[in-house]
């Protein structure tokens, strides 16, 4: 934390590089969170999978609190959490050191965003992939939250019951003004893509469409 003439600035970075390959019980909760005191922009991930059977995953992690203040004014917010994992998971009983074992795939990607800037204030969202019961999983999914998106794509193989889930709500008012839920039991293959993004200004918007509709028409005929 550094002060200098009223500005204020937060800088705390984590990364995290992993791959583990086996067969046996298997127990994994991550959550990364960038403001936890301050419910109204925090931006959180949270990991969770369990089960018996064999297990494959790789994952990333890319975790960043940044923010500059002038006094007690924020000028910038800098904040993500940026996960990635390539998983595949296979459901066998096991028994180990004489005790037999048997649950089946539970896996489950959640992240919230309680601070993204809309032209109109501040909104919130919730993106979730939930796999329970599962005999088998195998998935490639992308999470990010910032001041500007929220992003959730997966990619999935499952033989179980999945579920895929999103709301949006004003932080103004507090009310749902998107909401998503599927629900899929048995065998399903799965290509989602969910984002929450701060829309370009008016101004933009309008400038970028005249210059496609510039570009459509092509160059201008010689007098």
């Amino acid at each position: 934390m550094l002060f200098t003439a009223g500005i204020t600035s937060a800088y705390v970075t984590y990364t995290e590089d992993s791959s583990v390959s086996g067969v046996g019980y298997v127990s994994v909760n991550k959550d990364f969170q960038t403001y936890p005191d301050n419910f109204t922009k925090n931006r959180a991930t949270t990991l969770v999978q369990h089960g018996t059977g064999s297990y494959d995953t790789e994952q990333e992690v890319r975790y960043t609190i940044f923010e500059l203040q002038l006094l007690g004014f924020l000028l910038y917010d800098g904040s993500f959490i940026k996960f990635s994992e390539d998983t595949q998971l296979e459901y066998s009983p096991v028994s180990l050191d004489g005790i037999n074992l048997s649950s089946k795939w539970y896996a489950s990607l959640h992240n919230e965003n309680h601070r993204l800037k809309s032209t109109g204030g501040w909104i919130g969202s919730e993106l979730r992939e939930r796999y329970t019961n599962a005999d088998h999983i195998e998935k490639d999914t992308y999470s990010f939250v910032n001041y500007k998106k929220s992003v959730l794509i997966t990619s999935s193989e499952v033989n179980g019951t999945t579920q895929i889930a999103a709301i949006v709500k004003d932080k103004g008012t507090g009310e749902t003004i998107a909401q998503l839920s599927e629900c899929y039991v048995g065998n399903f293959t799965l290509n989602e893509k969910l984002k929450v993004q701060r829309p370009k200004p008016i101004a933009l918007q309008l400038l970028l469409e005249l210059l496609l509709q510039l570009l459509e028409r092509g160059p201008m005929p010689c007098p």
